[in-house]
Order: structure tokens, then C-alpha cells, then sequence
């Protein structure tokens, strides 16, 4: 049965393909969004059939998150089963391995990349682009060296970092920074935040006017324009929200003073801290176009959004310990849960460290049990987890760091 309907799925996409204006490449979005309906077919098969009969009839094809030309959007399923997932990394089933590039050791691996990365150092971020990937590795105490590989394994080198690199949703940009530091290591005057638009090869720089911004954190990436937030160095002091766009002067700030944790994709939409309360915080997620909240909590704190902006990763508001305890995703628009992932066992501990969207379905997390490490997919619509990558020896507090690591991806 599965493989008439592939068939029957291949020639409804190569004749609506024809109709298709042709690109350079469709980039990571179609080899993810091509590998989560493999994996929807095995886990969800009376869902992705019909998925799979909405897009074999003449309604339209999805290309990135629009349908062609003159055909009505075809509605994602709704989430169903069990809000609450309780799960034992030990006895998880397996599943393919996550098509977005993540490190396995020292080797970064996705669909279409394989690349070692030579020496001993740590390796402390990837982000990866189009037919690449862009390497820190650690050097010292605020600054890191970053490498690019391209998908053969040529290594050009960019120099030293003060801040990880981050890539745009799309694999088109990586945005970092750079800076100089004393003896000890510790940044001097001030930062510079260089964005590149790795299509075309062009860079642009931009010298943060505030010469004590050196702690960065780069929120998104949308079509040239670079959402981040800064501590200052000495005084802690937490700068809101700012926006730059290659080939401005300066940096801007976001109108609200938006504390911001996470971006959507289209920049619309920011999730943010309101107020620090007792062991934890609170949060909101800020509409732009309407300049107002669409809800609040303290029980969660967004930490990245889904593709297509519909869904967002979080963890618990408090976390005490050596890390998050359980992990849940919410709606971007509603704040209303739909999955949250705990321990099965009181006694056997997970502790889950990171995650990121692999597509607009499933949810990549990076997670511990005792002293091995995974990598989980956890389904959006259905709630069923597998092991993208087995549990293996090693945790994040080792010295050459975790056996697994996610790409920074914004």
C-alpha cells in the first residue's frame, strides 16, 4: 500500500512541479519538509494519508509556507493524544536520523553533509548554511575560532569570535561577533556585529554602540535584518530587543523595551520576560503588527519557534539543579499546551539541555539519562518520541562536551 501511494505522490508532485518557477535550490526547507512526511507516514498513517491525498489533488503544492498561485491553503491537522508524554530514553523506539546537520562527536552530519572537524578543542556551536556548515571552536574564555566547511570538507577560516554564530531559519545568513580582548582573554571596546549573506558571499559589519555590549544573543535572522539582544560586560544590565539590517549605521531597538527570549521566523512575533518572581520568571509573547500581548505565563520560558511560527519550544519557568527536568511545545498564538515531555521514572532522571524545530512538525531535543546522552524527535500532531540518535556515553558536562550537539538555528 505504502508504495503505490509513494507513487501516486511522486507523479502528482513532478506534474505540479512543471508549473513551479524554478530556484537556484530550495535549501534545507524541502529536504526537511520531504523527511517529516517519511517519518509521518510510518508514525501517523491514517493522518499523512490524508495529507497525501489533499496534495495529490489539483488544490495546489506547498512551496516553502504558501501554496501556488490561486488554490485555497490546505489546513495542518490538529494535535491529538496525550497532552502530558512521559518517557524513558532507554526503551525509546529508533527512527531516522534528523535531516537538519547536527554533531555527532566531531563529525557534522544532516542530509547532504558530512564534515570532520580536525583537533581536540570543543566544539561550542555549528550553524549551518545552504551547502555548509560554520564551526566555533573553543580557545580561550570569551572568545572562540570559526571555521567554515563546505559540504566536500574545505575549511576556510574566519578568525576569532566573541559571540557563536547563528544562521537564519532559511540557511541563507549567519550572523556573529567579533571583537578584541586582552591578555586574560576579556573583551576590550567595542563589539562588532558582522552578518553574511552566505548566497552571494557579501558581508556587512555594523560597531555596537555601546562599548560595553559584548554579551550578545542572536534571536533570528530574517531576510537581512538581525534581531538580538546584549548584556552589558561590567554592569549585567540587559539591553531590549534591537533590530540591524545590512547596510544600516546603526542598530535600532524594537519598539516596547521587549526583553525578548525567542523570534518567529517572520519577526512578528517575540516572546519576552516580564518580571523575575520568586525560584523562576514570567513571560509574554508580544504581537508587533498589533503592538499587544496575546498571552502570558509563568510556567513556561519560549526558547525558539517552528518553521512555519505556528508552534514554540519551552522550558519551565524554574529550573533548579543541573538542568530543565522536562520540556514542553505551546501555541504561538494561544500560549495553550500541546505536548509536555517528563521523566517516566522519579528515579531515573532526564534532563533535557536543547532543542530546535527540525521541521514545522517535529521538534529535535538534545537529552541526558543518567550518564549517556540522545537525541529525541518528538512529534508534534501524534505526541509519539523515537530516538533520532541512541543513547550513547558522554554528557554536556564533560570536558570535550556532549556526544551530541544541535545547530544554532534563529
Amino acid at each position: 500500500m505504502n508504495d503505490s501511494l509513494d507513487d501516486e505522490l511522486r507523479r502528482s508532485l513532478h506534474h505540479q512541479a512543471d508549473r513551479i518557477p524554478r530556484r537556484p535550490d530550495l535549501t534545507r526547507g524541502a529536504i526537511t519538509r520531504a523527511s517529516g512526511i517519511r517519518r509521518r507516514r510510518r508514525i501517523a498513517s491514517g493522518v499523512v494519508a490524508a495529507v497525501l491525498v489533499a496534495i495529490a489533488l489539483p488544490l495546489g503544492l506547498w512551496v516553502g509556507d504558501s501554496l501556488s498561485s490561486g488554490q485555497d491553503p490546505v489546513e495542518p491537522p490538529t494535535p491529538s493524544g496525550d497532552t502530558h508524554v512521559e518517557l524513558d530514553l532507554r526503551s525509546l523506539p529508533s527512527d531516522d536520523l534528523p535531516a537538519l546537520p547536527y554533531l555527532d562527536n566531531r563529525t557534522v552530519v544532516g542530509d547532504g553533509i558530512s564534515v570532520d572537524v580536525p583537533g581536540t578543542a570543543p566544539i561550542a556551536a555549528i550553524a549551518p548554511v545552504s551547502d555548509g556548515v560554520y564551526v566555533a571552536t573553543a580557545t580561550g574564555s570569551y572568545d572562540w575560532l570559526l571555521t567554515r566547511y563546505a559540504a566536500d570538507g574545505q575549511a576556510v577560516e574566519i578568525g576569532q569570535v566573541l559571540g557563536l554564530p547563528v544562521a537564519s531559519a532559511d540557511g541563507r545568513w549567519v550572523a556573529y561577533l567579533t571583537g578584541q580582548t586582552n591578555q586574560s582573554g576579556n573583551p576590550v571596546g567595542p563589539a562588532t556585529l558582522t552578518l553574511v549573506d552566505d548566497e552571494t558571499g557579501d558581508t556587512s559589519t555594523v560597531t555596537l554602540p555601546d562599548a560595553d555590549a559584548t554579551q550578545v544573543t542572536i534571536h533570528a535572522i530574517v531576510d537581512g535584518t538581525v534581531y538580538f539582544t546584549y548584556d552589558e560586560f561590567r554592569t549585567g544590565r540587559r539591553v531590549p530587543l534591537q533590530t540591524w539590517t545590512s547596510g544600516d549605521s546603526s542598530p535600532q531597538p524594537v519598539s516596547g523595551g521587549l526583553d525578548a527570549t525567542a523570534v518567529s521566523p517572520d519577526g512578528r512575533l517575540v516572546a519576552q520576560f516580564t518580571k523575575l518572581v520568586d525560584f523562576g520568571s514570567c513571560s509574554a509573547m508580544f504581537d508587533r503588527e498589533t503592538a499587544g500581548v496575546l498571552w502570558r505565563t509563568c510556567k513556561y520560558q519560549v526558547r525558539g519557534f517552528s518553521p512555519d511560527g505556528r508552534y514554540v519550544w519551552a522550558f519551565p519557568a524554574y529550573t533548579e539543579g543541573y538542568g530543565p527536568t522536562s520540556a514542553a511545545i505551546l501555541d504561538a498564538e494561544t500560549g495553550e499546551l500541546v505536548r509536555r515531555y517528563d521523566s517516566e521514572s522519579q528515579r531515573r532522571y532526564i534532563t533535557f539541555h536543547d532543542a530546535v524545530f527540525e521541521d514545522d512538525d517535529s521538534l529535535l531535543i538534545r537529552a541526558e539519562q543518567g550518564d549517556q546522552t540522545s537525541l529525541l524527535r518528538c512529534e508534534v500532531y501524534t505526541g509519539e518520541c523515537a530516538a533520532a540518535e541512541p543513547l550513547t556515553k558522554g554528557t554536556a558536562d564533560d570536558l570535550a562536551g556532549s556526544p551530541y550537539l544541535l545547530p544554532d538555528v534563529g
